[in-house]
């Protein structure tokens, strides 16, 4: 499970690392981001995607009954043994009707759909401190290279065709050889 119970988000957190500030708050496609860099050969692994319910949070953000399943899928965006990111997106079943194609993303990121669009809405990002011990962290432990190192993860709402979904990064320590 991955219980973001423990998470405590901030819109504009204080002690955010300067190094990381330019990619926690860039609102565009982190795909093509890690393209302008000269990161070419990425790779979006598909880890699950299925119908589940969301998290608490989730559904509290979303504006979603709590018992209500949504299409949750998680990826991680890596580049040979790199890994960048991990992300994980809810896309209440509204959503995926009104925009079919994010139903069969297989190993497209979610940008390549979602940019396109150009009446594309992203909300303000919440940001938090991934740390040791947290359930969500204990989750994606396996992909981290170093155990035990805070990770930075941001999450914000899409509202494409009148619809939301909701989406949440985790940036793993090597984006930092990028700043």
């Amino acid at each position: 499970m991955n219980d973001v119970s423990d998470i405590i988000w901030e819109t504009a957190p204080i002690n955010l690392p300067a190094k990381l500030s330019s990619w926690l708050l860039h609102s565009g496609s982190f795909i093509e981001r890690l393209e302008a860099y000269g990161i070419k050969e990425h790779r979006v692994e598909v880890l699950m995607e299925s119908w589940r319910v969301p998290e608490p949070s989730e559904c509290e953000l979303l504006k979603l009954n709590v018992e209500i399943q949504a299409l949750i899928r998680e990826v991680i965006i890596a580049t040979g043994d790199t890994i960048w990111m991990y992300a994980r997106t809810v896309f209440p079943r509204d959503t995926i009707v009104a925009e079919a194609e994010l139903a069969d993303l297989q190993n497209r990121s979610l940008g390549s759909v979602l940019f396109k669009d150009p009446n594309l809405k992203r909300s303000e990002f919440e940001i938090a401190l991934l740390q040791p011990g947290m359930k969500f962290y204990n989750r994606i432990q396996n992909f981290i290279p170093e155990k035990q190192q805070n990770l930075w993860m941001r999450r914000s709402l899409f509202k494409t065709h009148g619809k939301e979904l909701m989406l949440t990064e985790v940036f793993f320590p090597d984006i930092e050889k990028l700043c």
